[in-house]
């Protein structure tokens, strides 16, 4: 695993897990900085997060109040619904 998501309190902290090229937050004034590691950061909603220094992989993320629902197939969850 690269990072982790996660929410306390209603906000949103993104983690990022000794990953090799870094974990990324753009702000919507376009500041970008590098999370650090094993160390919870929080983001907005308006944020974007970039896996790796050269933007190969770019997300925005949506927050929503509660998760999507799971089901159970071979012992693994699977999301129903993004």
């Amino acid at each position: 695993m690269h990072a982790r998501i996660s929410c306390k309190d209603g906000a949103f902290y993104l983690t990022d897990l000794r990953s090799e090229y870094g974990t990324w937050i753009s702000d919507n004034e376009g500041r970008r900085y590098r999370v650090s590691p094993n160390l919870p950061t929080r983001f907005r909603p308006t944020d974007v997060i970039e896996f790796g220094a050269d933007k190969k992989a770019v997300f925005r993320v949506k927050a929503m109040k509660y998760p999507p629902k799971t089901t159970k197939k071979d012992g693994n969850e699977v999301l129903q619904a993004v």
